[in-house]
């Protein structure tokens, strides 16, 4: 949700500096920025260095996300991409939608 407030965010700048006609102002969209691990684990804080436009790319599935290396949780998600930094998970089992409360997990989910 975090992440999703940051991108958001440098959409309505670059939609603002094009309104007012002010190019110089305009985000650059091929820089790295510290997104917050997507993993299950609720109380997960770690910061994952990855670029803006490649984190777009990834996010245009809703059931994929970035987690740090070793986040992942093989009884509801694979692996689909790695790199030094973060890793790529698409999740093929997901919470009920009357889910009220998250559990605390820890990212072994043991």
């Amino acid at each position: 949700m975090k992440n999703e407030k940051v991108r958001e965010g440098l959409k309505k700048v670059e939609k603002l500096a094009k309104k007012e006609g002010r190019p110089e102002l305009e985000p650059d969209f091929d820089v790295d920025l510290y997104f917050l691990c997507e993993c299950s684990d609720e109380n997960c804080g770690q910061r994952l260095k990855i670029n803006l436009q490649d984190y777009t790319k990834i996010h245009k599935s809703r059931k994929r996300f970035v987690i740090a290396r070793g986040h992942e949780v093989d009884n509801i998600e694979d692996i689909i991409n790695k790199s030094k930094n973060y890793q790529v998970v698409k999740k093929y089992k997901a919470p009920s939608e009357n889910l009220v409360m998250l559990n605390k997990t820890d990212v072994n989910n043991k």
